[in-house]
């Protein structure tokens, strides 16, 4: 027994690691958010796979805006459609909800449908029909954000990458100096900080065309506005939001937006929602700029103000992780 015994004292004993309680929490709120994305995502590509393209015909469409609600914009629209021989009839804009803080999507959503001027009602259009669900259906994709969506995904998959960089890192400090720069966990380091740098850009780059655009409004043409009517209301959330519609005329056409600020980068503070229903309230006039390459886009506030700290929060982690990868890559041997 003795000898067995000291056969086995000197017996390696296994080590078990488990990853840092932070680490499983970034990984599943960036999984959360980047899957649900892609999903969302995938769900509009395969789309013409599952839904199919059927002659309809508008019964009605009209905007209906309360500022009261949460959602102040949503649709007021009715069609028929014939699928199969049977006839159907549908209330649906775009195939999620259909209620927006966007006057302007559902201006230009009813201007694909039906001309400046032109009564919608009777109008022969095409909506999307389930094959599988024929009573399911929409008439445009309003509600698709694949800029929004992808900005999700990045900002999700980047997180996964942050978080099994760092634990990739807790793990080569725990091995023997010797081996520092060689092993599995150096070379799952070097690829999640690939990663993050990868996913960070992709975010650096929409936020620069942002800017870029928030940049351009100030530029664009100023053009005289009615203001139907502002407020400050409350999101879904409780959160104070500011509520304004406005009118104004292009070209002889008439066009309304509820935009106030170009950016939204941050949420406006509860000082500026006063100062701007203050300085804006129902029934008065008030300069706008127009975008003369689309006229429903609108800003009344062009300036990016303080919200150029967007810009460099976002380059911040491409800019840390390309540092780290290219001081690891010096230091790693031919």
């Amino acid at each position: 027994m003795t000898a067995k015994a000291g056969k086995w004292k000197g017996a390696p004993r296994t080590q078990h690691y488990f990853p840092a309680p932070i680490t499983l929490v970034m990984v599943l709120l960036g999984l959360y958010y980047g899957v649900s994305a892609l999903i969302s995502w995938a769900a509009a590509v395969t789309r013409p796979l599952l839904w199919v393209e059927t002659p309809c015909r508008i019964e009605r469409f009209e905007i209906d805006a309360a500022p009261a609600k949460p959602v102040p914009f949503s649709p007021q629209i009715s069609y028929h459609y014939v699928f199969e021989g049977k006839q159907y009839q549908a209330w649906h804009l775009g195939p999620y909800q259909d209620v927006t803080d966007d006057y302007s999507a559902l201006g230009r959503a009813r201007e694909k449908l039906a001309p400046q001027g032109v009564p919608a009602e009777g109008l022969a259009a095409t909506c999307w029909v389930n094959r599988s669900e024929p009573e399911d259906s929409f008439l445009t994709g309003l509600n698709e954000r694949p800029d929004g969506w992808g900005l999700q995904a990045l900002g999700g998959l980047m997180i996964v990458s942050i978080a099994i960089a760092l634990e990739a890192f807790r793990a080569t400090q725990r091995r023997k100096p010797s081996e520092a720069d060689s092993g599995r966990p150096h070379e799952i380091l070097l690829g999640s900080l690939a990663a993050t740098l990868l996913l960070s850009s992709g975010i650096s780059a929409i936020a620069v065309s942002g800017m870029v655009d928030a940049g351009n409004a100030g530029g664009w043409p100023l053009t005289s506005a009615r203001v139907m009517w502002s407020s400050v209301g409350r999101d879904f959330k409780g959160k104070p939001s500011l509520r304004i519609l406005y009118r104004y005329e292009v070209d002889g056409h008439a066009y309304s937006s509820s935009r106030y600020r170009t950016l939204n980068f941050f949420a406006m503070d509860g000082s500026y929602m006063e100062s701007a229903v203050r300085a804006h309230p129902g029934g008065s006039s008030m300069p706008v700029h127009v975008n003369p390459a689309d006229p429903w886009s609108a800003t009344v506030d062009p300036k990016v103000g303080w919200q150029w700290v967007w810009l460099l929060l976002s380059l911040i982690v491409p800019a840390a992780s390309g540092t780290a990868l290219w001081f690891m890559l010096r230091r790693r041997p031919a």
